[in-house]
Order: C-alpha cells, then sequence, then structure tokens
C-alpha cells in the first residue's frame, strides 16, 4: 500500500472555526516520500474581518484578503486537489493528514466543508498525526532540548529553511520537522 501524507495548515481569521474562517490553506501531497503537489489556497473571507492582531501574527492585511478568491473557488481547488491522489470511496486509499496543532486545522476544515453541505472530510483521510503532540512527548522524554514548542522555535532550533506563519511554509516546516524526527528518533 502506498503512502499517502497530506501536511496541512490554515491561517485564520481567529480561533473559533464558527465565528471565524480560513484566510489561506497550505497543503504539501507526498506519496511514498515524493512531494508531488504543493498549493496554497488563499480566501476572501466572508463573515469576518482581518483585525490587525490577526496581521500581525500572519502578515496578511485586510486589502490582500480581500484580493483573494472567493470561498467558493477555494473549496473547488481543495476537492479537486484531494481528489487528485485519493478515492474517498476506497476504504484503503487515504491520506494521512499532519499538521501542527492539526486539532485546530482540522475543525476548520471540517466547518468550512459544512458550509459547502459537504460532510464528508473524513472520507480522504484514515487519521491524523500532530507533529506538536510528537514534539510535547520527546520533549518530556528528554530527546529534544527547546526553550518552547512553537513551530518557529523548532524550525529554527534545527535550522530548517522557511518562514513561519505562512500556511504554505507552515506546511513545510511540519514536513521538515516530522522528517527530522523520523530520522533521529524513529530511524535509531
Amino acid at each position: 500500500m502506498r503512502t499517502k501524507e497530506l501536511y496541512l495548515d490554515c491561517e485564520t481569521t481567529g480561533l473559533d472555526p464558527i465565528q471565524n474562517e480560513i484566510l489561506t490553506l497550505g497543503i504539501i501531497i507526498r506519496i511514498d516520500g515524493m512531494i508531488k503537489e504543493e498549493k496554497n489556497i488563499c480566501m476572501k473571507p466572508e463573515r469576518s474581518e482581518v483585525s490587525p492582531r490577526i496581521t500581525e501574527i500572519t502578515g496578511i492585511t485586510k486589502s490582500q484578503a480581500d484580493m483573494y478568491g472567493s470561498k467558493k473557488a477555494g473549496y473547488t481547488d481543495l476537492i479537486v486537489l484531494l481528489d487528485k491522489y485519493v478515492d474517498k470511496f476506497n476504504k484503503q486509499d487515504k491520506y494521512l493528514g499532519i499538521g501542527y496543532n492539526v486539532n485546530f486545522d482540522k475543525s476548520f476544515l471540517q466547518t468550512f466543508f459544512h458550509e459547502f453541505k459537504n460532510d464528508y472530510l473524513f472520507s480522504y483521510f484514515f487519521g491524523f498525526m500532530d507533529i506538536y503532540e510528537i514534539s510535547k512527548w520527546l520533549k518530556k522524554n528528554g530527546k529534544i532540548d527547546s526553550p518552547n514548542l512553537k513551530l518557529e522555535t523548532l524550525i529554527e532550533k534545527y535550522s530548517l529553511a522557511t518562514k513561519a506563519h505562512n500556511s504554505l511554509e507552515d506546511a513545510k516546516a511540519t514536513m521538515l520537522i516530522d522528517d527530522y524526527f523520523k530520522d533521529h528518533f524513529l530511524r535509531k
């Protein structure tokens, strides 16, 4: 069976998936260790605003977000991408969703799917893996020494070249940290 990994990260207008929306969704699809797709889907918010605090965190301004494509176009792009490598009707053909604090991203994706009357997000995945939770376990067990477990801190600690708080770059950083952990802790 082929290994299909989908690294994901969302930048949003806030922390609540009901009140707030996805601004950008970064996705990397890797099959059997080979990157097949990298995509950053940008969507103009319809129900919420880009606050100065969100701009401070993400670098995304209200005027930038106003130039993004519609949520419907983003949804269509996402479905086309997911369908490209997985048959959602085949129980053996699924992605492993991987993220950093992945429950946050998963909750926003689930709400996003519901907005388009689609309850089948999980038909694309057989499960999710949280690199943040793995980081916590490694730190607790003395395997890593880091002042904190923020994504940008680990990127710097392991000299991984990427920028934080850009959804595609955060998906890349998550993939690089995942690979680092596998190489240094799992494969030994």
